[in-house]
């Protein structure tokens, strides 16, 4: 269960921080939708394949789905702040 939290937590960070690299730190205006589903998407994409490394290629580890769900879930809850926090301040 830690590992999941692990997971969650590190994916939460970089989706927080791209997102910030897109606004420069400045909470003016939202990015656009899109964008917020490209950094999801890739940020995705990137830990899918980071699975996929680890089980056919990296013979002491073993990619999980579950791994995969808590990346996912990580990146969901970190655009879903950050929409939060956007919609607080207008």
């Amino acid at each position: 269960m830690d590992d999941k939290f692990i997971h969650i937590s590190i994916y939460f960070v970089i989706y927080i921080l791209i997102y910030l690299g897109f606004t420069r730190y400045q909470f003016v205006n939202p990015i656009p939708r899109g964008v917020a589903w490209f950094i999801v998407i890739s940020c995705a994409s990137f830990g899918g394949v980071l699975e996929l490394v680890q089980h056919y290629m990296v013979p002491s580890r073993t990619g999980e789905w579950l791994d995969f769900s808590a990346n996912t879930c990580g990146l969901i809850l970190g655009a879903l702040l950050m929409r939060t926090i956007h919609r607080l301040k207008a």
